[in-house]
């Protein structure tokens, strides 16, 4: 049995725009974000796919892009917890710059251990990697059709490549993965498949 299985990243909100750490903090989609949910929404329909489901993250700026898809797709959607972000803790809400300079031990720490390195009140890449692997084996357990389409985040998005790519997780951020954008892939049982990766030509007339 195989699956295919749309990604999509939410598309972009005021936090994305100033460089913020959102991870579990709320922010919704901007006006160029809501924008780019109907890009994505109009690229999907065009497909003409007989899309079977659509999950998203519980965060309200994957669930304002999923409500797009899923109405113009006619489907509903499913919210799964584990489809979130990474939680960053105390580091949400500062740039990265302010996140170095307020935590330089816990960034000297993440930069000799960043699979097991946790930041304050938040994940490790490994607890994180735990909640990607729940959904896939969820993917893979036979109860879902082919294809669906999942909206999550960029975070989120890079470490289930890495993991069907076989890829180490410390890699993950070698891939691109762009608000709004589309990878596609394969699960199987004996061969799983990159079809494509941070599709963005949806986007292209937004300014």
């Amino acid at each position: 049995m195989s699956m295919l299985v749309y990604l999509i990243r939410h598309g972009e909100t005021a936090w994305n725009h100033q460089g913020l750490i959102q991870g579990h903090q709320n922010p919704s989609l901007n006006q160029l974000g809501r924008q780019q949910a109907a890009m994505v929404a109009t690229y999907l329909e065009e497909q003409k796919l007989n899309f079977t489901g659509i999950y998203t993250s519980d965060l309200q700026r994957a669930q304002e892009t999923g409500t797009v898809i899923a109405q113009r797709l006619g489907l509903s959607i499913i919210s799964r917890e584990d489809l979130r972000e990474r939680c960053f803790g105390q580091l949400e809400g500062l740039t990265l710059a302010a996140a170095k300079a307020r935590f330089p031990q816990v960034f000297a720490g993440y930069a000799q251990d960043p699979i097991n390195t946790a930041f304050p009140a938040g994940e490790s890449v490994a607890q994180f990697s735990q909640r990607v692997e729940s959904f896939l084996e969820f993917i893979r357990s036979g109860e879902l059709q082919s294809p669906v389409l999942v909206v999550s985040h960029g975070g989120f998005i890079r470490i289930f490549l890495a993991i069907i790519l076989g890829l180490p997780l410390q890699y993950r951020d070698r891939l691109e993965i762009g608000n709004a954008s589309l990878s596609i892939v394969q699960v199987a049982a004996d061969k799983n498949k990159l079809l494509a990766l941070n599709i963005t030509d949806h986007l292209a007339h937004i300014s």
